[in-house]
């Protein structure tokens, strides 16, 4: 059953890329277009100096927009881009350190150089005291071979954070639940077919959810082909609600207080 959207507001859109600067929507409108939809809050995610720069910049002129910075494993390569991260991540308006993480499935950057980058993240992160936004994906169906490589360099560290885009398998969700880390769900798991995926996704416990779009990826059903924006959290909601046989509701607020805890947002 689809939700209203009154049962809707307090959504919170935890990772987006509306600021970046080849995003083909004006940012502004969609932004106006989310809260009309009942998104309450935003966190514009940056993948280099200045896709950060830029998150920044647009969070500080909105309310209840939020940023983080980091470089994508995509671009891991380019290490020089770590210079200057600790002080932008200073920035009053930043919440977390990522995304950051390790890729395999495209290896754009060499796998090495990919966990020596992840770890300069983490000791950003610990200097800051910052929760951080993690990029994880391996070649494996389940990403097991990226997983293994990201938990022997998350054990050293143990900071808290969230698997974004999550649509491993069952064993992974294990691994991440025990680290008590938050598990990022978006629009693939509106067309995720049935099978091991989707019986994760039907696991991950209310308390450690968080809801995201990606946009402009990952479009969810029924709005695939078109750019994603963040009012389509409230599709994610829906499907997620009909996976979970729970109330939008109270996904809805369980979603959006997990974001407030794990990345200390204020909604006055």
């Amino acid at each position: 059953m689809r939700q209203s959207l009154n049962n809707t507001r307090g959504l919170i859109d935890t990772h987006c890329h509306i600021h970046e600067d080849d995003y083909p929507l004006d940012a502004d409108g969609v932004w106006l277009a989310a809260k009309e939809a009942g998104i309450v809050g935003l966190i514009c995610v940056g993948t280099n100096n200045l896709s950060s720069r830029r998150a920044i910049d647009f969070a500080g002129a909105n309310k209840h927009v939020w940023a983080t910075v980091g470089l994508h494993p995509h671009d891991a390569k380019k290490q020089t881009e770590m210079e200057g991260m600790e002080a932008l991540a200073s920035d009053p308006k930043v919440v977390a350190i990522g995304e950051c993480g390790l890729d395999y499935y495209y290896d754009f950057s060499p796998q090495e150089i990919q966990r020596k980058v992840l770890e300069q993240h983490f000791e950003i992160a610990k200097s800051l005291g910052l929760a951080m936004t993690f990029h994880i994906r391996g070649k494996m169906p389940d990403s097991s071979d990226a997983y293994e490589d990201f938990w022997e360099i998350y054990d050293r560290y143990k900071l808290p954070g969230v698997i974004h885009s999550f649509s491993a398998h069952s064993k992974q969700l294990g691994e991440v639940l025990e680290r008590d880390l938050y598990l990022g769900v978006n629009g693939i798991s509106t067309f995720v077919k049935p099978g091991p995926q989707m019986e994760a996704y039907k696991a991950i416990p209310l308390d450690k959810l968080l809801l995201e779009t990606d946009s402009p990826l990952l479009t969810p059903e029924p709005n695939r082909g078109q750019v994603n924006q963040p009012r389509n959290t409230v599709l994610i909601l829906e499907r997620l609600s009909e996976l979970l046989s729970i109330d939008g509701t109270e996904l809805s607020r369980m979603s959006t207080r997990n974001a407030i805890n794990l990345f200390g947002l204020k909604l006055d």
